[in-house]
């Protein structure tokens, strides 16, 4: 049965349509909403695939000016905009307005679909004609659902549109909702690729032999070097599908904490730093690959050998690297968000959900992956917080800012900051916790500063004697000196005797192309 839901997202861009009095204009607005409508009610019943293609269809054309038609450019321009300011308003991105959509698909009834082009037709003002739709008529009914339009400014301007559209039917068959809620699954059952194709289509690359070829011999054992001739092909095969699966794990994680950190930003801040994310991890994968002597370091030796085989590298180097990142943030986040409580639970949930990808019934016929990954991998019974498998941290933190929502991991040496741009933050130091206060006329004509090199005399500021040292300096150049960012050890020194004066304060590094203030 058709149901509407508040929709504030789109109470909030239709009324910031400035030109109310032109109805061409928005019926415009109305087609566009519309297609959002139509492409999520499409992707809720498409196979994993053809949904992802659906959502970047749809992102791209409003979080992108490079789409859309000439004529139209600067008309669809300013219609972006209008968006993306309601977006900013609201302060929620995209994604969270099409998982929205998404879930609200099975309220959306039969008649809510691309082609459902029925209904009366209307004048625009500028007399052309136009036909308006089933999904538009739902569009200004959750545009004007009390709970969205609370002060109730839309239903008087826009109700001119619901008298000349029919209202939705009822469905006969009650159970018809039930039934969109199980399409989805079903439909994925189907696929021969499995719910995430790049995974299968990696797994189907290995030489892997059938646990049931595995399990019977072929010809008569006639010596014990026919049974370990057996064994060292079971062992090597799972070898082979542990490090496939092991890097598809690591890319999950590494989306996982890309998405805990930037789920709440929008604009151009968060395309930059998705763009970085994705630079960031298939730079990793290509110095893995490059690397003849990498091993995966794994703290707690698995039962395989931790060197990366040369025919793993081989189908690692063919891995769609960009359009994998892209299906598990737009695609199998949302759903993984919507399905657990806090946000410590969702590196369990992903990992779970790519073993589960990993031997999906379409992919994994007879079993093989199954067993190979009960050997090899350990899936907790409960769901630890903050989870991460043997050999994997919160990478993530390395590239970006610090995030409450997780800890941080340690950084790097100083010897590999040479070029990168790094800033200090937390509390600042104070001077008087490790200096006291020095009377200038205790001091020599000639004694100087030894950071701004000027003349203890010669500046109007306080001086301070260290108390590890008693050097003198400016309070303010020494207050500059200990708050900035340093990458050498654990302690800020002297300038002059460089004895330890006091801790110093933590760093990071800044996004990418961010240069430090």
């Amino acid at each position: 049965m058709v149901r509407y839901i508040p929709l504030p997202i789109f109470t909030e861009v239709l009324k910031l349509d400035a030109n109310r009095s032109d109805i061409g204009k928005t019926a415009k607005v109305l087609f566009h909403l519309r297609n959002i409508l139509n492409e999520a009610k499409k992707a809720y019943h498409a196979p994993p695939p053809e949904a992802h293609e659906a959502y970047v269809k749809v992102r791209d054309w409003w979080m992108s000016d490079e789409q859309g038609y000439i004529v139209d450019k600067e008309k669809e321009r300013i219609m972006r905009n209008t968006f993306r300011e309601a977006l900013d308003k609201a302060g929620i991105n995209f994604d969270t307005v099409w998982v929205s959509l998404l879930k609200a698909a099975p309220d959306m009834g039969d008649q809510v679909s691309a082609r459902s082009w029925t209904g009366a037709r209307v004048i625009d003002g500028k007399g052309r004609t136009g036909t308006p739709t089933w999904a538009e008529r739902w569009v200004i009914e959750c545009a004007m659902h009390k709970d969205a339009d609370v002060d109730g400014t839309l239903r008087p301007w826009l109700s001119k549109y619901l008298e000349n559209i029919k209202p939705l039917k009822k469905e006969r068959d009650n159970t018809r909702t039930q039934k969109d809620l199980s399409c989805k699954n079903t439909q994925e059952d189907r696929s021969t690729m499995g719910p995430f194709p790049g995974l299968t289509r990696s797994l189907r690359q290995l030489e892997c032999h059938s646990r049931v070829v595995l399990g019977t011999m072929a010809w008569d054992a006639k010596s014990a070097r026919d049974v370990e001739i057996v064994e060292e092909d079971r062992v090597d095969q799972n070898r082979q599908i542990f490090h496939v699966l092991h890097e598809y794990v690591r890319l999950g994680m590494n989306v996982v904490d890309f998405v805990r950190r930037f789920r709440n930003t929008v604009g151009t801040w968060r395309e930059h730093n998705y763009r970085a994310a994705v630079d960031h991890m298939t730079s990793e994968l290509l110095w893995m690959l490059e690397d003849p002597n990498y091993s995966e370091q794994i703290p707690e030796q698995p039962p395989v050998d931790h060197v990366v085989p040369l025919r793993v590298r081989n189908i690692l180097a063919d891995m769609n690297m960009e359009g994998n990142i892209g299906f598990l943030t737009h695609h199998v986040m949302p759903e993984l968000m919507a399905a657990v409580e806090t946000n410590e639970e969702l590196g369990m949930a992903m990992y779970r959900w790519l073993v589960n990808a990993a031997t999906h019934p379409s992919v994994d016929e007879d079993g093989t992956f199954e067993q190979a990954i009960a050997q090899i991998c350990e899936i907790p019974t409960n769901s630890p917080p903050n989870f991460r498998p043997l050999g994997m941290r919160f990478q993530m933190g390395e590239l970006f800012e610090e995030n409450a929502d997780y800890q941080m991991v340690e950084l790097m040496p100083s010897e590999l900051y040479e070029g990168v741009a790094v800033e200090a933050y937390g509390p600042l130091i104070h001077v008087g916790d490790f200096s006291k206060r020095f009377n200038i006329d205790e001091s020599a004509d000639d004694a100087i500063c030894a950071i701004c090199q000027y003349g203890i005399s010669e500046s109007e500021s306080q001086c301070v004697k260290l108390n590890a040292c008693s050097d003198v300096f400016h309070h303010t150049c020494l207050l500059d000196l200990v708050n900035r960012p340093h990458t050498y050890g654990d302690m800020t020194r002297c300038p002059c005797c460089r004895v330890p004066i006091c801790a110093r304060r933590e760093i990071r590094v800044l996004p990418l192309g961010v240069r430090a203030g």
